[in-house]
């Protein structure tokens, strides 16, 4: 199956994030108040999930989450930041930018990605921190660049990143729109359900088929302390 994705545009401009983002706060750092205050200028904080991804919010943008299986436009700008190697510090090197169509909650994409898209609202613009765990961690995972060379840049990237032992993906997104699924037929919203829901339904559906005649005229045995049915005289079994 093919990843549920689109390239919708190859003129994209960088969002130039490294002019937009403020200096950073620790994600250990908890007075932001105060930090800020104390070196007089604005500062934004970085968040951790437990999965590991980091990201910073340079603007929050309007409106609501996007819910699973929803359409979502966005545009990014994509890098490699290697780690330092023989004293050399460490370098982020950009391989694409594009703008991008998918589908919120699809397993096509990589999950540090996915993981980050899923929380943010339109106008909102993001820079995603992904660790290797969270990144092109088996075949098939997207966006992959539509220009050769960039996709070779990439996967020389990724061979880097493995020889060192280190590194990280960053993506700076900005949610461009989110939209409704015409193709979507609800599964997204079905829950699932509870062991003692289970155990109810399976003791209904039981009691259920107690009170019913079985096939050889008899009630069902062994459920409600009935009695084995009667097995049926050979005479009156009809072979078709």
């Amino acid at each position: 199956m093919a990843a549920f994705g689109a390239f919708i545009s190859t003129s994209s401009s960088d969002p130039k994030f490294d002019e937009l983002l403020p200096p950073v706060l620790p994600t250990n750092d908890t007075n932001v108040d105060a930090a800020a205050a104390a070196d007089g200028q604005n500062m934004v904080r970085m968040y951790k999930t437990k999965s590991g991804l980091k990201y910073v919010d340079i603007e929050e943008g309007e409106g609501p989450l996007p819910r699973r299986g929803q359409l979502l436009t966005f545009r990014y700008s994509a890098y490699v930041k290697l780690p330092p190697e023989k004293g050399k510090p460490s370098r982020k090197q950009k391989y694409t930018e594009d703008t991008f169509l998918t589908m919120d909650g699809t397993k096509e994409l990589i999950p540090g990605l996915s993981e980050g898209l899923h929380t943010m609202r339109v106008g909102g613009k993001r820079r995603l921190l992904i660790p290797p765990k969270l990144g092109f961690v088996s075949v098939g995972l997207g966006p992959i660049p539509c220009q050769w060379y960039e996709r070779d840049q990439l996967n020389n990237l990724l061979d880097r990143m493995v020889e060192l032992k280190g590194g990280e993906l960053i993506y700076d997104i900005e949610m461009l729109q989110i939209i409704d699924n015409e193709a979507d037929l609800g599964f997204w919203e079905d829950e699932q359900i509870s062991v003692e829901d289970m155990e109810v339904m399976v003791q209904s559906a039981l009691q259920e088929m107690a009170k019913r005649p079985n096939d050889l005229g008899g009630r069902m045995p062994g459920i409600q302390g009935d009695q084995p049915a009667p097995i049926a005289d050979p005479d009156d079994v009809i072979f078709l």
